[in-house]
């Protein structure tokens, strides 16, 4: 049974082949062909995975796999006695799961670094792949939704398809029920912008739902929408056939995902994160706002925040070759703590955009530390045709030999798009207790800045607690790239005990809190003095010039 059109479910003939013991270790596979000229046709279609399989009136199991390319209908079924195990055999609580992405906590958090994606692949045994599920977007550009394909394709979701329409309007509040063969739908975003896993529904007790026949991404106890479903078309096509369809109704939540398929509960409720993003853009007049509600999971949550962040922004077209942009973020936290940030880009599409929001809500909610719930995200972006990029043109300093406690003059010119030069003027205190000797006094942007910043103070990056991350994650998020700094490099003093500075702690009372005996991590501190500015454009180069301390003047 398969719905191939609409919401009623069709009778398609298969012939058994052969049963096959331990076609994948512990599991057995039936091998059906299918005798309907619809499926002769089509062959294995997107979409179907899960489809009920009846021998002689009995329930058998579930379409689950086939091989692409085959010139015969023949379809791979996971038996049914499999398939009622998935949750009966003590899965983990969800909150309580190990991590899925494969961030380093022993080195400095990096968000421009993400690290492997938590989409599992889907080990397969021998050629046969599972009937992908379809994944259906609406509300993206091409662009945005060929990188979602990507992000998917190797948990078996192998095409994503830009869907007709938007929801089934038409049949909501018409009771469309979960049943054999009917079309399901995930929604993973729901609202103006829309990415919803379909498949099939293989039996229902109770309130109890099975489904797929494989799994949906191999992560176990999880919490996502479960939704009634409308089949539009089937597409044939020579590579793989696909279902079109639209979500109606949600009327449950998924509860496990699992390699013999997936479970979910009719009634139960799956919590979602309102995300709304604002477009401002060049050549329109008015912005435009997006608002929609993600499926809250430590794994997918972040892919689906950036494949929203990268569509909405492509709403108005590509990027010319010259473009800014602004952008300002706020996520809200459980408890009422938040994290709000402000900063630009220039020249580098929206990447650093991606990577900083993409970054921050995947180490919060998938975190060796525990899970921080988001409760709520909102995002501004505003695009314009502006060459933002600087470089700097001369770095001048009034005397090069200062002593302790004397300030240090710094004047440097910034020269932008198109040959636009203004200056920029820095005082710097040089501290009394300053040794006499040669010094680094350095002009950068934020990218050097922060380089400097990983390799004098690495302990203001690293995480011991989910107090601390959040912490590192506003201090990385809230380092402006439209801002120029000046630093002037001093002698190594002081400790850092985890993320405390104590810079100006006596030679004597360092080497006593250093002991071996000491389990806190104790590193050694490189004083600096520094000194910022906002620009208005990003500086990507850095200038260095030495300054001479002399020693104190006789009496």
């Amino acid at each position: 049974l398969t719905c191939y059109e609409g919401v009623e479910p069709e009778r398609f003939g298969v012939k058994v082949i052969s049963i096959v013991p331990n076609f994948e270790p512990g599991r057995d596979a039936i091998l059906v062909m299918g005798i309907d000229e619809r499926l002769v046709k089509t062959g294995p279609v997107a979409g179907c995975s899960g489809s009920p399989v009846y021998i002689q009136g009995r329930l058998a199991g579930a379409l689950a796999f086939g091989w692409n390319l085959s010139k015969d209908p023949l379809y791979g079924v996971t038996p049914i006695r499999q398939m009622l195990e998935v949750g009966r055999d003590g899965t983990v609580d969800k909150d309580k799961a190990s991590p899925v992405c494969s961030w380093d906590f022993s080195k400095p958090i990096d968000l421009a670094r993400l690290p492997a994606t938590g989409i599992l692949q889907r080990p397969i045994a021998g050629p046969a792949r599972p009937v992908p599920s379809s994944l259906l977007v609406w509300g993206m550009p091409v662009g945005a939704v060929e990188h979602l394909a990507g992000l998917f394709s190797n948990a078996g979701m192998d095409l994503a398809v830009t869907a007709v329409g938007s929801s089934s309007n038409d049949l909501a509040g018409s009771h469309v029920q979960l049943a054999p063969g009917a079309a399901m739908m995930i929604p993973l975003v729901d609202g103006d912008v829309r990415v919803a896993v379909l498949g099939t529904v293989t039996a229902v007790d109770e309130d109890k739902v099975y489904a797929f026949g494989h799994s949906l991404l191999g992560y176990g106890p999880v919490e996502l929408p479960m939704a009634t479903a409308r089949i539009h078309t089937v597409v044939s096509n020579l590579s793989q056939s696909f279902k079109i369809g639209s979500p109606i109704e949600v009327v449950g939540a998924l509860t496990v995902d699992d390699a013999r398929g997936v479970l979910g509960q009719i009634g139960a409720t799956a919590k979602t994160i309102p995300m709304e993003v604002q477009i401002h853009h060049f050549h329109q007049s008015q912005s435009r706002t997006f608002r929609c509600r993600l499926a809250s999971h430590k794994a997918l949550t972040p892919q689906l925040v950036r494949s929203v962040l990268n569509g909405t922004t492509q709403y108005f077209g590509d990027l010319p070759p010259d473009h800014s942009i602004s952008y300002k973020g706020l996520v809200l936290l459980e408890g009422g703590a938040a994290l709000r940030f402000a900063n630009v880009s220039s020249g580098n599409s929206v990447a650093e955009l991606l990577s900083e929001c993409t970054g921050a809500v995947s180490l919060l909610m998938d975190n060796p530390f525990r899970p921080i719930q988001i409760d709520r995200m909102e995002f501004s972006v505003d695009i314009s045709n502006r060459n933002r990029l600087a470089s700097i043109y001369s770095v001048e300093v009034a005397d090069r030999r200062v002593r302790p406690g004397q300030q240090l003059q710094v004047k440097v010119v910034l020269e932008s798009y198109p040959s636009v030069k203004r200056q920029y003027r820095f005082t710097l205190q040089v501290p009394k207790q300053t040794q006499p000797g040669q010094y680094n006094l350095s002009v950068c942007g934020s990218y050097e800045y922060l380089a400097y910043l990983r390799r004098v103070a690495p302990h203001r990056f690293v995480v011991t607690d989910s107090t601390d991350l959040i912490k590192a994650i506003d201090y990385l998020l809230n380092i402006r790239r439209d801002r120029l700094y000046c630093i002037l490099e001093l002698q190594q003093g002081g400790i850092a005990i985890e993320r405390h500075e104590l810079p100006d702690l006596p030679a004597t009372k360092a080497l006593i809190l250093d002991a071996a005996t000491r389990t806190i991590p104790v590193e050694p501190m490189r004083a600096w003095v520094e000194s910022s500015v906002d620009t208005d454009t990003i500086t990507e180069d850095k200038e260095t010039i030495k300054i001479i301390v002399e020693g104190p003047e006789s009496e």
